[in-house]
């Protein structure tokens, strides 16, 4: 991973149908040395099981497809998880990170990173 990656321009593709979380643009900055990290809180919508996510190459990003990783996580505000570790090496868009269990409408939910 690069000392610095601008990895995620967006949270966005959640206004779409099953979308889990209201639509909200998240831009966040992360280094190595800094470990896991909380980007985004967002409340579980009507439907849906899982948070949909971007990577996308943008100028911001010194993210080196093939070359860094970055992993997702979604907890609940209790702090347990809400969905598996994944890792990307790739760029995605509207990438489906699925919960381990579906969270209640209206229950706070965290995206963390590494």
């Amino acid at each position: 991973m690069k000392k610095r990656i601008l990895a995620m321009t967006c949270l966005l593709t959640m206004l779409m149908c099953g979308s889990t979380c209201f639509a909200k643009d998240i831009k966040f900055e992360i280094t190595k040395s800094a470990g896991v990290q909380q980007v985004a809180t967002n409340t579980k919508d009507l439907s849906g099981s899982v948070w949909k996510i971007s990577n996308q190459n943008t100028t911001y990003s010194n993210f080196s497809e093939n070359k860094d990783v970055i992993g997702f996580r979604v907890k609940r505000a209790s702090g347990a998880s809400a969905s598996a570790y994944h890792t990307f090496s790739k760029f995605v868009y509207r990438y489906s990170l699925p919960y381990s269990s579906t969270p209640a409408q209206g229950e706070t939910l965290k995206l963390n990173t590494q």
